[in-house]
Order: C-alpha cells, then structure tokens, then sequence
C-alpha cells in the first residue's frame, strides 16, 4: 500500500466502523425507552443507554484492528469474516431493537459470535495487535449472548 494513503484507510477504517454502530444505534435509540425498558430485565442486563457508548467504543478499536488488516498483504478470508460480522451486528440490533423481537435476536446473535470469533482467528495470521484490540468486542458479544437468552427465557419462552 502507498504509504500517502494509510490515513485515508485508516481514519475510513474507523469510520467505517463507527458508521455501524450509528445505523445500528437508530434502532437502539428507536426502542431502548419504551419497549426494551419494559421487558422483564434479566439480573445483570445493561441499561439501553448502556449499548451505544460500548459499540462505540468497540467499533474505534474495531476500526483500528481493520487498518492492521488492510495494510497486511492476503488478508481476503479476514476481509470476509470482517464484512460478515460487521454486517451481523447491525442484524442483531435490527432484530432485537428495530423489531424488537427478543427470540429473532438469539436467533441472529449466536452466529455473531461465530463470525467474531472467526474474524479474530483470522485476524491473528496477520496482526496480533489487531487481535487483541478485537477481544473485547468478542468479550461484548458474548455478553449480550447470554443477556439474549435470559430476556428470552424471561420474556418471550412459552409465548
């Protein structure tokens, strides 16, 4: 890569990544005072105003690590798992916020932590640094793994 262009990837890395979040927190914020604060709320659930802030944070790291990839050399099957989970974790808000459908979340968030977990191991062939600063999205995800259940168990099992 020309080295002119590195902060053109890089701050598109991170942008990319904000952008995101910022689709996936319209539905956060669609539905986070109403219905989400009216589910029976598992022991250690966040509160809504809780997922946005995380996202963001995740996501700057997330941009970072991209940067690291896209400045690798071979790095298609890591682009990939990239896009997949990127994508995946837009799904996820738009079916648990947007729809507000708890059951079509765990549906979705199981193969988030699939295409997470594979991004990092893909991830780990080219940068360990861009490995790390993904650990705790990895940690967020699979969080909101077992939040996921627990809302369903509580809200939305036998209905």
């Amino acid at each position: 890569m020309n080295s002119s262009k590195r902060p053109l990837y890089f701050s598109g890395a991170i942008l990319l990544c904000i952008a995101a979040t910022f689709i996936s927190g319209l539905f956060i914020h669609h539905s986070g005072s109403t219905w989400y604060a009216g589910l029976a709320q598992p022991t250690f659930a966040p509160m809504d105003t809780v997922f946005i802030p995380v996202w963001l944070f995740c996501s700057i790291l997330q941009g970072i690590s991209l940067y690291l990839i896209l400045i690798s050399t071979d790095t298609k099957l890591a682009l990939n798992f990239f896009i997949a989970q990127l994508f995946c974790t837009v799904l996820w808000n738009v079916f648990f916020f947007g729809l507000e459908s708890v059951s079509t979340g765990l549906m979705v968030i199981p193969l988030l932590w699939f295409l997470t977990g594979g991004m990092i191991t893909t991830f780990y062939k080219h940068s360990k640094i861009a490995t790390v600063l993904n650990i705790p999205l990895f940690l967020w995800i699979s969080f909101l793994v077992y939040i996921n259940f627990e809302f369903w168990l509580m809200n939305a099992a036998g209905k």
